[in-house]
């Protein structure tokens, strides 16, 4: 193992030792804000899809070589993206998407040094492991494959056919166990989860063309947009969120994806509900810099969680390039307009944790990494 590896592991180990959360106070002051403001009622025109400027191309059509290649087997043989499972042992023996799905608060998974304390935010973490190790398997999936490397392949493939054997004969693809899967009230993580787990097995479907794999993700989208669609029921119509839910919202990565490989507009047209939706209801504040009723407050500034307001991005963006609504159009230009104030000289976005109403500075606002 490298000293990168050693240093790494003994930095958390030292984390792990300090008696405080690892959540700190700022965390547990600001995650709390849900009912923030009334439904905002929306219904989306259909005026006829704007067309796309650029289309991005299908994973693994551009090849690395020379020092970027050097630099990707550095990192998969020496660095985090091939050893995540070693510096986090825990996260590979929580197999919550087959025989560790999660029925309620007693299947939340042992984390760290954080103390549970019946807090209501506290439901969320039941989900936690599945943004960890389903953004790592989209990383190290796709990682393995363009560096051609024989070992992580066959890792990467293991991993995908452990997700198509967690498949239920209804197409479900998730976390949790039949008592809550798309029953929520309140904080969960269904459509988040979906989501990086969805991403994975497109990254390995468009890479090794398996057929198998696409239709097992067409499957589970089939039950997801009978169930959250609608028809069914609105996936941000809740009592109360933590993060899990409006992470969700980027359920859009896959619909445009599916869509570019498929050619089936029900995708986006699903992808645009999907905003419409996380637009009228308000959930929580501290997560949702993005719904429509508050970008259209042209004088106010992003202060949610980071992560949150721009990944959100994209979703806005789907949604008024699929619908071509005028409201989006203005949405949208004023999203760009407060993302210029909280741009930083690198070009990425400030926010530790949250972005708290503040321009970017580089000598006063900072970047969590």
């Amino acid at each position: 193992m490298s000293r990168f590896i050693l240093f790494t592991f003994f930095f958390f180990a030292m984390l792990s030792c300090n008696e405080q959360s690892s959540q700190g106070e700022a965390f547990l002051q600001e995650v709390d804000q849900n009912a923030v403001g009334e439904v905002y009622q929306l219904e989306l025109e259909r005026n006829g899809a704007k067309p796309a400027a650029f289309k991005p191309f299908p994973t693994g059509q551009v090849r690395p070589k020379g020092w970027i290649l050097e630099m990707m087997n550095n990192d998969l043989e020496q660095g985090m993206v091939g050893h995540l499972d070693e510096l986090y042992p825990g996260i590979t023996k929580d197999d919550l998407y087959a025989s560790a799905r999660r029925g309620g608060v007693e299947d939340v998974p042992e984390m760290g040094d954080l103390v549970l304390t019946g807090a209501a935010w506290e439901t969320s973490i039941m989900w936690w492991n599945a943004e960890t190790i389903g953004n790592w398997w989209d990383g190290f999936v796709r990682h393995a494959f363009l560096t051609e490397n024989q070992a992580a392949m066959e890792q990467a493939t293991a991993i995908v056919n452990g997700l198509l054997a967690s498949q239920d004969e209804d197409g479900y693809i998730g976390i949790y166990k039949k008592n809550l899967r798309y029953k929520h009230k309140g904080s969960n993580g269904e459509l988040w989860a979906q989501t990086t787990a969805f991403r994975t097995l497109l990254g390995y479907y468009e890479i090794t063309g398996e057929e198998r794999v696409l239709a097992s993700v067409e499957s589970a989208m089939e039950l997801t947009m009978k169930e959250y669609g609608p028809e069914g029921r609105s996936p941000f119509n809740l009592e109360g969120e933590f993060g899990g839910v409006t992470h969700g919202l980027m359920m859009v990565d896959v619909c445009e994806t599916l869509e570019r490989i498929t050619g089936k507009s029900d995708y986006l047209d699903y992808a645009t509900y999907l905003y419409q939706e996380f637009s009228k209801y308000p959930l929580n504040r501290a997560f949702n810099d993005l719904r429509l009723p508050y970008l259209l407050k042209v004088d106010s500034a992003y202060e949610s969680h980071a992560v949150h307001t721009y990944e959100h991005l994209r979703a806005l963006a789907a949604a008024y390039y699929r619908s071509n609504d005028s409201r989006l159009k203005k949405g949208y230009d004023a999203a760009l307009i407060k993302l210029a104030n909280v741009m930083l000289p690198s070009g990425a976005g400030h926010g530790n944790e949250w972005i708290a109403g503040k321009e970017a500075d580089p000598s006063t606002t900072g970047q969590e990494y």
